[in-house]
């Protein structure tokens, strides 16, 4: 009798966080679709169902690898959801979980559907035709559906809704945002395909004509030089599947349909001993909450991850010489086509280098004159760009060979719009254009990281630079020190920042011990951060309750990905991070993660009409006794600023001195 040997792994499968492939999302969805059988099933989520933390860390190459997929579905008939648990080896549901009083994020079907519902809806046409326009004008209006939120209305409470605002076009081929139409809103039953409420208020009319952000329009610039990278040996970091190896950096590469980028299993080899810092790494939730009480804009608080449909699936196809530039390797990715299919993303992440400045210098005299030691600095770059809606974002992790990397959100696309009566106090809003508004608002972005430094578990301080009392010990009153506070529980790890202290968070490893007799640690720099401005009696503030405070600090708990809850569409206050916090829990010497949110306040000026320019911020981990020296000690010099002679040191050093270099 001949046995046949099952493979060792799923084709096109070489690790156990491998994302899933098109095959395997083709089969999950076909497993959870047959559980219970509809014709109106859709699959607004099929992701790989991560598996232990000990299955990976203990996984060689060649391990048999056991596949799960984590699926939502939607039947876009009934308006039931399921979220289902498919166990891909067995072709069998583990968990099939109906979503009472839960909405996944919205289908990209169900955006185009509810667009239909309202051009078609008789009260929607009514308003438009009250306002002069013709039928070639309300053909070409832009309609824009947003996730409506909850007020605690009937709507929130018995409807699948989106609430849809309009937009004046002269063209189709454009963006309508530099006409809006005013105090318009449809909202939109998405099972049932039709307008459940039109609020149709008199406002101020669109303005009579837009500046459109392509350079057609304005003569380009002609006084810029070529400027190329070139690195004509090749990149210097390698690539395997999903596994990206630079200098002395290891990290796991992946899209998530849901949150994007993410980074799993971060370490740095230190003499031949591959370190791990960070198990993963991902931006986990953001919202943009609005600050205008209009009623086309108070309802706008869209949490663009799991609201509005998942940054993965809006991630951007990216191009050679527009978005990245230099030496690229790019990463394709593969999502749900929400019919039991997939959609292959192509360059949906983009690696490269970057030169960065000087990573050290120090000069000094000797019996000859100034010697001069330098290195430059060079940095890896693993980055992605979603779309959504008006806005852009890039979210760029960077690595150093100094041991730090860093996160920076890169902000752009088009502001929000509001038609506008100059005379009218502008309060919470501020002119951009003739007739043309921007409201303030704010962008919350919330990083989920497992650290995991120098592996084991973790514990967490709050460091505070702060002067010392006069007195015998500082009779100057020069003195200050910096305070180190543990984090034990839950309670102590809800922190805000405070930059006259220059605060910051060491994440240690207790267990271990330096070369100085030290934890060995990293640590968290905040960046730019900002408070929810919302009042605490406001819709948002319940339901965004990660934006309370810059860190919060918790034990790995394998339910507990996402900080306003699973399903934030639609969503009830007081879901996730405030409610597993409430149990306040021990967080030293534990498996930690760290959730950061990064804040950025928005008080639209003119230069961000009509596509705003970057928005740049977000945070940094360094090493703090991690390693036992500078670890970019071992940089080459430079080559073209390399001497073999002290002479020429000393000779060029005085020319620059006096100005002749």
């Amino acid at each position: 009798m001949v046995t046949q040997t099952p493979p060792v792994a799923p084709v096109g499968v070489a690790h156990p966080l491998d994302p899933l492939t098109a095959e395997e999302i083709a089969a999950a969805s076909r497993i959870a679709a047959s559980h219970e059988p509809r014709d109106g099933w859709r699959f607004p989520l099929v992701a790989l169902d991560e598996p232990a933390k000990d299955v990976v860390r203990n996984y060689s190459d060649g391990d048999p690898i056991s596949r799960r997929a984590l699926l939502m579905l939607l039947d876009v008939t009934e308006g039931d959801a399921v979220e289902c648990l498919v166990d891909l080896d067995a072709e069998a549901v583990l968990r099939w979980t109906p979503l009472a009083g839960h909405q996944p994020f919205p289908l990209m079907e169900e955006f185009g559907r509810a667009v239909e519902a309202v051009k078609s809806d008789a009260g929607w046409l009514a308003a438009m035709r009250s306002r002069g326009y013709s039928d070639e004008q309300i053909e070409n209006i832009q309609i824009d559906p947003w996730p409506g939120g909850n007020f605690g209305t009937k709507w929130e409470r018995e409807h699948r809704t989106l609430k849809a605002i309009s937009y004046l076009r002269d063209d189709p081929s454009r963006t309508g945002y530099g006409r809006p139409i005013e105090h318009v809103v449809a909202v939109v039953d998405l099972t049932e395909n039709r307008v459940l409420e039109l609020i149709d208020e008199p406002g101020p009319p669109a303005a009579d004509s837009e500046l459109h952000y392509s350079h057609n329009e304005l003569a380009p610039r002609e006084d810029l030089k070529p400027l190329d990278i070139v690195q004509p040996e090749g990149v210097s970091f390698t690539l395997d599947g999903h596994l990206l190896s630079w200098q002395k950096w290891q990290m796991r590469v992946s899209l998530h349909p849901r949150e994007g980028l993410v980074l799993h299993q971060i370490a740095y080899n230190d003499d031949g001993d591959l370190r791990p810092i960070c198990y993963r790494a991902s931006m986990a939730e953001m919202v943009v909450p609005y600050g205008d009480p209009s009623p086309t804009q108070y309802f706008k608080n869209a949490f663009d991850s799991g609201e509005v449909g998942g940054l993965g699936r809006l991630t951007n196809s990216l191009e050679l010489g527009c978005d990245c530039l230099g030496e690229i390797v790019y990463m394709d990715g593969i999502v749900t086509n929400e019919y039991g299919g997939s959609r292959e993303i192509k360059n949906a992440i983009c690696i490269h280098e970057e030169d960065f400045g000087i990573s050290w210098k120090h000069t000094h005299n000797d019996d000859d004159g100034p010697i001069s030691d330098v290195r430059r600095s060079r940095r890896l770059v693993v980055s992605a760009i979603a779309t959504v809606g008006n806005y852009d974002y890039g979210f760029y992790w960077y690595f150093y060979q100094d041991g730090s990397w860093e996160q920076e959100i890169k902000a752009t696309g088009i502001v929000q719009t509001l038609a506008a009566d100059p005379d009218d106090p502008q309060i919470t809003r501020h002119m951009i254009a003739p007739q043309l508004a921007g409201p303030i608002h704010q962008h919350f972005f919330c990083f989920r990281m497992d650290m995991e430094v120098d592996g084991g578990t973790n514990t967490v301080y709050e460091v505070d630079t702060m002067p010392l009392p006069p007195g015998p010990d500082n009779p100057y009153n020069n003195a200050f020190t910096a305070v180190a506070k543990p984090l034990l529980t839950e309670s102590d790890g809800e922190r805000v920042s405070n930059a006259a202290s220059a605060r910051h968070w060491r994440v240690a490893n207790t267990n271990k011990l330096n070369q100085v007799g030290h934890s060995p640690s990293y640590v968290l720099v905040p960046g730019e951060s900002v408070a929810l401005m919302a009042g605490p009696d406001s819709a948002i503030f319940g339901r965004a309750g990660f934006t309370h405070r810059q860190l919060w600090v918790t034990p790995f708990d394998e339910g507990q990905f996402y900080p306003a809850g699973d399903y934030p569409n639609q969503s009830e206050p007081g879901q996730g991070i405030p409610s597993w916090v409430a149990a306040d829990r021990e967080i030293a010497d534990e498996d930690l993660v760290l959730w950061y949110t990064v804040g950025m306040n928005h008080i639209v000026v003119p230069e961000d009409w009509p596509v705003a320019p970057v928005h740049r911020s977000g945070f940094k981990l360094r090493p703090a006794g991690f390693f036992s020296h500078n670890p970019a000690l071992d940089l080459p010099a430079p080559d073209h600023c390399a001497h073999d002679d002290r002479h020429d040191h000393h000779d060029h050093a005085q020319h620059s001195q006096n100005g002749h270099s």
